[in-house]
């Protein structure tokens, strides 16, 4: 089976070298420190789910969600959430903006793994 492919967008280089770690040898991934970048990368590379930091200078996460929400060439694609700022009003707004999950920093790999792999199996559960 063909690996899937992620999109992890984060300025800090330590949580980009986590994901790498910890998800490399399971999916096909791809780094943008920067969120403009990111948001390119999305609609050329269109991957399976993006993990997407919150707190990253000149765009926040959620301005990126938003952006992507609103492409039909992005709009389908999962975003998991991932901050140091995990506060319920936070959640809530990133629900509001779609969010297929939301995970704390730093972020246990193995829980990191299974969130991943609930959100493509209810993708698939929703296609029918």
């Amino acid at each position: 089976m063909e690996k899937r492919t992620l999109l992890c967008i984060d300025d800090d280089s330590f949580t980009l070298a986590h994901l790498k770690d910890s998800l490399g040898d399971y999916y096909n991934l791809i780094f943008a420190i920067d969120p403009d970048v990111g948001f390119e990368l999305a609609i050329k590379k269109q991957p399976d789910l993006i993990l997407l930091d919150l707190n990253m200078p000149n765009m926040n996460g959620f301005e990126l969600a938003d952006m992507t929400s609103k492409l039909s060439m992005t709009k389908n694609i999962p975003v998991v959430f991932l901050s140091s700022f995990a506060t319920d009003e936070i959640k809530e707004r990133a629900r509001s903006l779609g969010a297929a999950a939301f995970l704390s920093k730093p972020v246990d790999p193995g829980h990191l793994a299974a969130t991943i792999e609930t959100v493509f199996e209810s993708r698939a559960e929703a296609k029918g």
